[in-house]
């Protein structure tokens, strides 16, 4: 449970919590074997793609959010073998207790 100024502002377990702040899917891809910037590009031209973030420029490590209730895994693969890219990681980011507690407190 989580209570800000004296109101509930969320209830649930870990998980549900989690579920519910996030929403999207937020992958975390690293793609070798071509051009950051057109690497950057390609994905944010993705249809399912809602943002995309460099987490490491040096490993080619990006953070990618979907559009809610889509999911971008089979389109970022898709891209990568069209380009000729090597996808070394493709795992999903959880979001943190932390995270969610700030997000709901902020503001309100």
């Amino acid at each position: 449970m989580i209570i800000n100024k004296g109101k509930i502002v969320a209830d649930g377990t870990t998980e549900e919590l989690r579920s519910q702040a996030q929403g999207s899917e937020v992958l975390k891809v690293t793609i070798e074997e071509g051009d950051l910037d057109a690497i950057f590009s390609a994905l944010q031209l993705l249809k399912t793609v809602e943002l995309v973030d460099f987490i490491d420029k040096a490993s080619q490590t990006f953070e990618i959010k979907s559009k809610p209730g889509q999911s971008s895994r089979r389109e970022v693969f898709n891209l990568c073998v069209e380009k000729g890219w090597i996808l070394t990681q493709m795992s999903f980011m959880e979001t943190r207790l932390e995270d969610i507690f700030r997000e709901l407190t902020l503001d309100n």
